[in-house]
C-alpha cells in the first residue's frame, strides 16, 4: 500500500474532465493516461482510474461513447496495477 495523502475530490474531478476532453476513439489507454499524468503530475495511477470511473457514470446518460472510452481505460489501468 502506497503512502501519502489521498488526493482531494476537487482533484480527482479536474482529473476527471482532463479525461473526459482527452478521451476519444482510437486513443491507447498508455497515450490517454501519459497525457493526463503530463497534466496532472502528482496523481497516481489510482486516482487517475477512480477518476476514470466516476467521469464514466457521470458521463453515462449524456455521453455513452465517453463513458465506454473510460470505462475500457479504467479497466485496462486496474490490469496495470495488479501487474505492478
Amino acid at each position: 500500500m502506497s503512502g501519502g495523502k489521498p488526493m482531494e475530490p476537487q482533484e480527482i474531478q479536474d482529473i476527471g474532465l482532463t479525461l473526459t476532453e482527452l478521451a476519444r476513439p482510437g486513443i491507447t489507454p498508455k497515450l490517454l493516461f501519459d497525457s493526463v499524468k503530463a497534466r496532472h503530475p502528482k496523481a497516481k495511477r489510482k486516482d487517475i482510474t477512480r477518476a476514470a470511473l466516476a467521469m464514466m457514470i457521470e458521463s453515462a446518460q449524456t455521453k455513452p461513447s465517453v463513458a465506454l472510452l473510460l470505462q475500457d481505460f479504467a479497466l485496462s489501468q486496474r490490469a496495470v496495477a495488479e501487474e505492478e
